[in-house]
This record gives structure tokens, sequence and C-alpha cells, in this order.
């Protein structure tokens, strides 16, 4: 396995080399080709599948300050089975396209729709059992958090020991992490219609073989849960602004250049030193020049690294670590200096919330490659944090919406 970026010892005497490190990040293409995955799309009308017994809430898809539909950012299959067992989730991200809303709280949203099949023990029907079952149950590799990214199975549902395997001949040969299985039928902006009450016929869900988890049986002690609170219906889709252009989602690992080995001073020719940055002037004119030029040096640093690391891979719109650490755009604003405190704790079960993607430029530059004119979004990048225990009561039976916690950090003005 390749040297992990973060990891990486400059102080080595390894004459080794690598022309790229791979980091714990996936990286989102946007693609015009099918991917496998008829789901996860970036722009376009919010989909809601037929297999969702409840639809978006409405009131989700609404500015908080002018109180008009949104636009479409990104919906994601975000299923992480080796995270969360038996949770099928799903995250969208909404941006108000009115001017006078622009950079204001509550015009770029988040929401979270997850629903959760109990998972069940199960014992072996004999104590004993054939050599030829136990060598098969022996050789399937443990579950990679990796290969559950964006939908994808755990890695024991193939033969393939590459984490971004298909999951089965249903995936169409892809690769895509973000496409491994096959989804339901969809409909834009579509409530499902009603249905039979019929037996399932669905295949049986490789999780169901796992231990019960904790958080099934404190679910199941918990008692039923209460109804639903009513929602504002989902509106006709001419009620909603023009949707953005629609792009298909491919995803690759990140792969970064290792970065430069510190100047050794044991290497240095005779007679030849370091020396480091003296301050200019001194007093209190000097102190304040002093400190205003160490406030845009962190200012350049950062958004120096936020742009070096996207031109690793030029072309990139999302970034996905779920757990991680974002790649921020800006230390000095309210976002950067409070980080990671900036994210406010879940509002429904109160646990910490964690990152789990954000958006860069590149997305602006495929929503709005059909637009004129420099009017557009002007963000640096948008960052989704979620509540860290998938928290979902009540979503045994139909699922369940969360909004999840935005920060957008903006360009800076003048520059």
């Amino acid at each position: 396995m390749p040297p992990n970026a973060n990891d990486y010892d400059s102080d080595s005497d390894d004459d080794e080399t690598y022309d790229d490190y791979e980091t714990e990040v996936t990286l989102g293409y946007a693609s015009t080709e099918p991917t496998g995955d008829e789901f996860s799309q970036l722009g376009g009308h919010p989909v809601i599948l037929t297999c969702f017994p409840n639809s978006l809430p409405c009131d989700f898809a609404k500015c908080k300050v002018c109180s008009k539909p949104m636009s479409l950012l990104l919906q994601l299959d975000a299923e992480l089975p080796a995270e969360f067992p038996g949770h099928e989730r799903k995250v969208y991200l909404f941006t108000c396209r009115q001017k006078a809303c622009r950079r204001r709280e509550g015009s770029v949203r988040g929401v979270r729709w997850t629903k959760v099949t109990p998972v069940t023990a199960t014992k072996p029907s004999d104590r004993t059992q054939t050599t030829t079952d136990s060598e098969a149950i022996s050789s399937k590799p443990k579950a990679d958090l990796g290969a559950s990214l964006f939908g994808a199975k755990p890695a024991g549902s193939t033969g393939s020991v590459n984490p971004f395997a298909p999951s089965g001949p249903a995936s169409n040969g892809s690769g895509n992490p973000f496409a491994p299985r096959p989804v339901p039928k969809s409909t834009p902006l579509s409530v499902p219609a009603p249905t039979a009450s019929t037996p399932s016929s669905e295949p049986t869900d490789p999780a169901a073989d796992l231990p019960a988890t904790f958080a099934s049986k404190a679910r199941i002690a918990a008692g039923p849960s209460p109804p639903p609170t009513p929602t504002t219906p989902w509106p006709p889709e001419s009620d909603f602004p023009s949707p953005y252009p629609s792009s298909h989602i491919a995803a690759e690992k990140e792969y970064i250049t290792p970065p430069p080995k510190p100047l050794d001073p044991s290497a240095l020719p005779p007679g030849v030193r370091l020396l480091d940055a003296e301050p200019e002037g001194d007093g209190s004119s000097g102190s304040s020049k002093a400190d205003a030029s160490a406030f845009e040096s962190v200012a350049d640093k950062t958004f120096q690294k936020f742009s070096d690391r996207l031109a690793e891979n030029p072309e990139q719109v999302l970034r996905y670590h779920f757990r991680g650490q974002p790649l921020l755009y800006s230390k000095t604003d309210a976002l950067g200096k409070t980080w990671p405190a900036a994210m406010k704790r879940c509002g429904k079960c109160g646990g910490e919330r964690v990152f789990e993607l954000q958006l860069v430029p590149g997305a602006i530059v495929e929503l709005e490659r059909e637009e004129e004119g420099f009017e557009g979004m002007d963000w640096g990048t948008v960052v989704l944090g979620v509540c860290g225990r998938d928290c979902a009561e009540g979503a045994a039976g139909d699922g369940v919406w969360r909004e999840e916690w935005v920060g957008a950090q903006w360009e800076v003005l003048g520059k």
C-alpha cells in the first residue's frame, strides 16, 4: 500500500521515491457518461426514489432567508455498511440562487435521509460444518470502509479485493464506488405512488448476517416511535428555479505528489548556514505591521495549501472523507477560526457531528457551465457535517429526514 501523504517522513534516509501518495480522501468528478449509479448526481432536479415511503419535506429545500425553493447542488448515495450496518443513507445539498441571499446563513442547506433495517444475529444450524463451508467463511475478506463509500457493499460481498470493485453483475463492470449496486427506478420531484401491501421479495441483505448492534437493541427497548410530524408536501417542478445542469459523479482515490524534503543544514557547503527571517522595524508601529504581516501570512498559507492540493487533481468537484478533515479555504473567517467547533451538535440526538464531504470550486465550473457573466456562486468551499451516530429514531419503517450542518467559506471580496 502506498504511504499516506499525511504520514510522510521528511527525515527518512531512504532513497526510495514515489510518484504519488494515496490519501484517505475519495474524489468526485463530474461525468457526462453514466457511471452505473442512478442516484448520485451534481445539479439537476432532486431525485426522490420510489423506495422512499416519505418524500423529501419541502421545508428542507427552502431558503431560510427568503423562504423560496432552492436549487440542488448535490445528491449522493452515502451508505457506509461497515460504519452503520443496516443503514441506508442519502445526502443532499441545496443552495438559494437569489442574489440578496448570498453569503447569508441558511442560503445553503444540507439534508440526510436514513432508513434502518434491523440487523439480527444468526446461529449456525449445526455445530459440525463441512470443510468446504469453513474454508468459504474463512476466505471472506474483512469489511473495508473504503468499499462502503457512496453506497458500495462490504468487500465480503464480492470476490474482488479491490475496494472500488463492482459488487455484482448488475454493476455493469463499473469500478465507481458511488455506484456498485443497482438502485430502484426514480422519478424527479415525485412522491412515490401507493403500492399494494405484498410481502417483500427483495434479496437478503448481507448485513443481516452481522450480530445485533447496540443501537438496534436500544431502539427495540425504546418502544414504539411517536407519530411523524406533518410536513409540507413536495411542490411541483414548476415551483422551483431552473435547475443547474445535471452530471453523473465518478469517483477515484486521491493521489498527490509527496511534499519536498526540507533542506538539511548538515548538507550545506562549508561556510553556508540558514538564517531565520528577521522582523522589520521596531516599536509599536513595527509590531503592528508585523502582526498584520503574520495574519496575511496565515491566510496566504491556508489558501495556498488549498490551491496546491486542488491543483493536483484540478477537475475534482467533491472531496469525501467520513470522519476526516476538510481542506479549508481560509483560516481567518468564522468557520476557519473555530473549526471543528464551528460544527454544531446534532439537533436531534445531541451527538457530535463529523465531517463527511465538501464541494470545491470545480463544482461551480460544472454547475454554471451554461451561464454567462460573473454573477454566480462565489464560495470557495461548501462543507457538510453530519451526525456522527447517523441518528435515525423512527427510521426502521419509512426512514427519516434530518437537516445537517453546512458551512460555506466565501471568496474574499476585492481580491
